[in-house]
């Protein structure tokens, strides 16, 4: 298994009808062996005080590009 992540800028991104400024833009690709999907690969949108908020990639299940949008990660205790 191989892990890549890469580091793309910063830039505002808007998820579920929320601006999120400033967030903090990286490519993941995760490569694995003798899998049915050897290699992953998205783009992920991490915000300020709200975590992961968008997310691309493909491919995936046969399908060329996938998107998801999210509020953010809530944590409890």
């Amino acid at each position: 298994m191989q892990l890549t992540i890469q580091y793309l800028g910063r830039e505002d991104v808007s998820a579920m009808g929320k601006a999120y400024p400033n967030a903090c833009k990286v490519k993941v690709r995760y490569e694995r062996a003798n899998s049915l999907f050897p290699t992953l690969e998205s783009t992920v949108w991490l915000a300020p005080g709200a975590g992961p908020v968008k997310l691309t990639g493909a491919p995936l299940l046969g399908v060329e590009t996938i998107s998801a949008e999210t509020s953010g990660v809530a944590v409890s205790n």
